[in-house]
């Protein structure tokens, strides 16, 4: 005789990819709530990051190519006390 109720390990299965499910769900929308990304600009080396890209001389000249490349982007730095 075979009953309609589903077995223990069925069970457990559902529950795995439901909880599975639900883990997803919960980590896809907190990334989402992470605000604005970077501004355009040149990718960074390993620990140096874009140091080699800051002109050293004819400073103006240098940031207008960089403005022209990736837009004209100023993010404003404040001190921290």
């Amino acid at each position: 005789m075979l009953e309609n109720n589903p077995s223990p390990v069925s069970l457990e299965v559902v529950s795995a990819l439901l909880a599975a499910v639900g883990v997803y769900m919960i980590v896809r929308a907190s990334n989402s709530r992470r605000g604005p990304s970077l501004p355009p600009g040149p990718p960074p080396d390993f620990l140096i990051g874009n140091l080699r890209h800051v002109p050293m001389s004819h400073m103006s000249d240098g940031f207008a190519a960089l403005a022209r490349t990736y837009g004209a982007v100023l993010v404003p730095l404040r001190a921290q006390k």
